[in-house]
């Protein structure tokens, strides 16, 4: 039996964000990388998802992120930048600074939100009554996992509309600042996809044949209530066909908006994106018998309509470049806390022994081989840390693949409570390796796409 011993310093990290309770501020695909140990970037290990650094004692940082974090430029790869500024662009006020995915915003609400690339892109507008809003205004937002974005704010008395830039289209935050009877919020919606999926499974896919191209996401619904912060994942989001587009409709969990004990502002965050190639994971869930592997969040432990959730994770070591294993210092892997339960949560993670499919898993079909585990209390955590070292080890000494194919499972130790997580597919908060190592690796050529390996 394999063991999945612990050293420190290959960095394996999922997800934005710092150690400490300060905010941070998300400008670019790479805010999370702290760069006081690297010396300089070489530009030879750039791809669409890895960036490399020699550090200030002689080693290398190697980053390997789940989807596009640079874009290709005629002298070779940009690094993606949300940060908002003036629009060239006449019919939008801002736009985001550098990526291959374009996003527009108007300056009035009145108007419609654009992503676009290449032939991809969705167009939405906001299908509410937007008498007395303000005109869009550029500010840094603290959104509501508590890190600053540069953003797009349209004001009201009772409401707030804010909407900003990812690595992938557009998220925005939505702010009712005081008791409403409305429940839900209507959009219109243009995409290049022919047809869609809507299986109340966390997300709609826009799809051209077989192939995606855009996705709206479900948002998490943040409140209070006695003044303990809770989440909600019960929103519904129904779509249909107008026209020569589609209406979308999202709704909010009444007994949320009715409820005596609420205490405003209630919060919640759809997101219109586009498709990009990541590296899949995904969850099972033993009350819920549909596929999930787009979600962008995913539930660990056990919740009273999704029942028991697990999560699969697989990375993308061996794809990019071969390495001695030998010459690895340390893997540490990251995830992203985005609830904040007050109960003990304790997450393992273990290491896989069968393949699984992200396309097709369901509770029914998951995988259940797994090995020794690492496990870490996330209480009140926002990032949490496990070293890998030995997996990774493990995963560029085996040539088949196989090891990091099989990846490894989250799942929670006490039952009675839940974690959400963010997934691969989250834009803002994504999954991401750091390695360090005492040699440079044999890169192979940058890839454009990825092999998904589902």
């Amino acid at each position: 039996m394999k063991r999945f011993y612990l050293t420190i310093s290959l960095l394996l990290a999922i997800v934005l964000g710092g150690c400490s309770d300060q905010p941070n501020v998300l400008a670019t695909a790479i805010s999370q990388i702290d760069d006081s140990t690297h010396i300089e970037q070489l530009h030879d290990y750039d791809s669409p998802y890895t960036i490399c650094y020699k550090n200030k004692n002689d080693t290398y940082s190697m980053y390997i992120f789940a989807s596009p974090i640079q874009y290709k430029i005629d002298t070779g790869y940009e690094i993606i930048d949300n940060t908002v500024i003036e629009s060239s662009d006449p019919n939008y006020a801002y736009e985001n600074k550098a990526n291959s995915i374009k996003t527009y915003f108007p300056s009035s609400l009145s108007n419609s939100f654009k992503v676009v690339s290449e032939g991809d892109f969705l167009e939405f507008l906001v299908q509410e009554d937007v008498t007395d809003f303000s005109e869009a205004k550029q500010e840094m937002f603290t959104n509501m996992y508590g890190d600053i974005v540069s953003a797009v704010i349209y004001e009201r008395k009772n409401i707030d509309m804010v909407f900003y830039p990812t690595k992938a289209g557009i998220k925005s935050e939505i702010v009712i600042k005081e008791k409403s009877a409305n429940k839900s919020f209507i959009y219109s919606v243009k995409s290049n996809g022919k047809s869609y999926e809507n299986k109340q499974n966390g997300y709609i896919l826009f799809k051209n044949s077989e192939i995606n191209a855009g996705l709206i996401y479900q948002p998490l619904v943040k409140y209070k209530i006695k003044g303990e912060e809770n989440i909600d994942i019960s929103t519904k989001m129904e779509i249909i066909e107008k026209g020569d587009g589609y209406v979308l409709e999202i709704i909010l969990n009444p007994d949320i908006m009715k409820g005596g004990e609420t205490i405003y502002p209630i919060k919640f965050d759809p997101s219109f994106e586009l498709y990009q190639n990541k590296m899949p994971d995904t969850s099972v869930y033993s009350k819920f018998d549909t596929n999930s592997y787009l979600r962008h969040y995913a539930i660990i432990g056990e919740h009273p309509t999704m029942g028991e959730g697990w999560e699969y994770l697989r990375f993308r070591l061996n794809w990019f470049m071969a390495l001695d294993s030998t010459k690895i210092t340390n893997a540490k892997f990251y995830i992203r806390n985005l609830s904040n339960s007050k109960s003990k949560n304790i997450l393992q993670l273990f290491e896989m022994d069968e393949d699984w499919s992200s396309i097709k898993m369901l509770w029914s079909t998951r995988k259940t081989n797994f090995e020794d585990y690492i496990e870490k209390d996330i209480l009140n955590n926002k990032l949490v840390e496990f070293d890998i070292t030995n997996f990774v080890k493990s995963s560029f000494a085996d040539k088949t693949w196989q090891e990091e194919s099989n990846g490894l499972l989250f799942k929670l130790k006490n039952k009675s409570s839940f974690a959400i997580l963010s997934t691969s597919d989250n834009s803002l908060y994504p999954h991401y390796i750091k390695f360090q190592t005492k040699v440079l690796p044999t890169v192979f050529a940058p890839r454009e796409s990825i092999n998904p390996q589902s």
